[in-house]
């Protein structure tokens, strides 16, 4: 949940290696619990960055070991709609997601 398919291990030629099209993408902890969804109009471009930085400055994000991605030129809109979604299922959204004050 939320995006079907195939984990893929979070590693640079994985990373890097992603097609440079639009979707939306959930990472995954060593557990596989979701912490994250988000959306990229070049998803090569968005965990190329991500590889490169550590995810610097995002603590959270830095647990990632694993996700999942699909395409699609409607990125924005499907990220709002599994955030939506987890949040009808869980009642909340993932952790990495919660906006803290």
């Amino acid at each position: 949940m939320p995006i079907g398919g195939d984990f893929y291990e979070w590693n640079e030629n994985n990373a890097k290696g992603i097609a440079e099209r639009a979707g939306a993408y959930a990472l995954y902890d060593a557990a596989k619990d979701l912490i994250y969804i988000g959306s990229s109009s070049n998803l090569r471009e968005r965990f190329t960055g991500y590889w490169t930085t550590g995810f610097e400055g995002d603590k959270c994000k830095q647990a990632t070991r694993c996700y999942k991605r699909e395409f699609t030129e409607s990125y924005e809109s499907g990220e709002k709609e599994l955030l939506e979604e987890y949040r009808r299922t869980y009642g909340r959204l993932p952790r990495c997601n919660e906006v803290v004050p």
